[in-house]
């Protein structure tokens, strides 16, 4: 039975490659439209070419096998997958992501067809279907976890983008409202200060008039 669970979480894992090279990234789509300054749809086209590129491969996997081995067809795929992989991340635009995508799509899809051969050329014709749906609940629940904890995470992000949005207007208030008030307060000191000369301007033209000395405008005095 431990064999059993074993080989069967192996080939489940390979059929999940392909569904989780779509999945897992999905979330991810605008920070990196950020990353590389290109609209969504550009982004989108990552997705396309994978799934062309995916839906391709399928058709080949198979003879592939056939004719090379199940096994060199598996360790291959999913070497040029772990090298599409290091592609897209060290991608430095768009146009690199989209050329690593592709070769994941290229690759991604031999565990599924191979891992169906498998189960029908090592178990016996009773035993395939019972290895065939545990496979499937193996990978069923991979799938399941893995959306429920990016819906977790989806939602974590929602609530952390929306306290970060009401910061902001908050953070916007009060900066008005200091601004408001700085210009207040300048206001009242330039009226103070005008105030201030004008009482000045006419103390000293009182003086000089005390004194007899004529004055003209701007307080300068002529002999």
């Amino acid at each position: 039975m431990a064999r059993t669970w074993s080989f069967a979480a192996l080939l489940g894992a390979l059929v999940m490659v392909g569904p989780f090279s779509i999945d897992l990234y999905l979330p991810a789509f605008a920070a990196i439209g950020g990353a590389f300054a290109v609209p969504q749809v550009a982004v989108q086209a990552t997705l396309s070419t994978y799934l062309f590129a995916y839906a391709f491969m399928m058709l080949w996997h198979g003879a592939l096998s056939d004719a090379f081995g199940r096994r060199i067809v598996v360790l291959t795929s999913l070497s040029v997958y772990a090298v599409a992989t290091l592609g897209c991340a060290i991608a430095g635009n768009i146009e690199s992501l989209w050329l690593a995508r592709a070769l994941q799509g290229l690759s991604a899809g031999a565990g599924l067809v191979v891992g169906r051969a498998i189960v029908r050329e090592t178990d016996a014709k009773t035993n395939a279907p019972k290895r065939t749906h545990l496979i499937k609940r193996i990978t069923q629940r991979k799938v399941v976890r893995t959306m429920k904890d990016m819906t977790e995470t989806e939602t974590t992000l929602t609530l952390e983008l929306h306290d970060a949005q009401a910061a902001q207007v908050q953070l916007g208030k009060h900066h008005k409202l200091w601004t408001d008030r700085i210009e207040e307060k300048a206001e009242v000191e330039i009226k103070n200060i005008n105030d201030i000369t004008e009482r000045l301007a006419g103390r000293i033209a009182s003086l000089a008039t005390r004194i007899g000395t004529p004055t003209i405008a701007g307080g300068d005095s002529t002999k």
